[in-house]
């Protein structure tokens, strides 16, 4: 049998063209639905973006005017542990966190408080490489390290619990 007249070949040429338009049927159908459902609930399932929480009155487009914004390059001589930044938080307090391969520092807008791994006090932070930082909607500062332990941050003790600790 040729390919002219083997029913098959025929019958998948005029198949692929209708189902491109399946597919793309089905593919705008989800989108129209996905919509919908935003419509019904307006805010986004994820957090905004942190803001600038130190000065709340803080506008960049105040009057529609270009504002010169200045950057402080923070380094080693500032305090901080590690040059090599894994991970950043701003907290509900204005603290900025920032995780390192050499440990978690907390940035107050003048100086650096750094937290490290102490083998003799159990309340130390668990490891020293910070993957990732994360507040929850308590307050809550939580650590997470390159071995796989999740510290909890205790502000009043300076201390962290941590979970996922043999």
């Amino acid at each position: 049998m040729t390919e002219k007249t083997n029913p098959l070949k025929i019958i998948s040429r005029g198949i692929r063209p209708l189902l491109g338009s399946v597919l793309l049927l089905i593919l705008v159908i989800s989108l129209s639905a996905c919509r919908d459902l935003l419509k019904d609930n307006p805010s986004p399932p994820f957090d905004p973006p942190l803001q600038k929480r130190i000065d709340q009155s803080w506008d960049p487009f105040q009057h529609g005017k270009d504002l010169n914004i200045q950057f402080s390059h923070l380094s080693l001589e500032d305090g901080l542990s590690q040059s090599t930044i894994t991970s950043i938080l701003q907290d509900s307090q204005g603290f900025m966190w920032f995780g390192t391969m050499d440990g978690l520092n907390r940035y107050d807008g003048y100086e650096f408080t750094v937290f490290k791994h102490d083998p003799t006090d159990p309340n130390s932070l668990s490891q020293n490489h910070i993957l990732s930082l994360y507040e929850d909607s308590q307050g809550v500062l939580w650590v997470g390290t390159e071995g796989g332990v999740l510290d909890r941050y205790d502000p009043n003790q300076k201390t962290f619990i941590h979970f996922g600790q043999d």
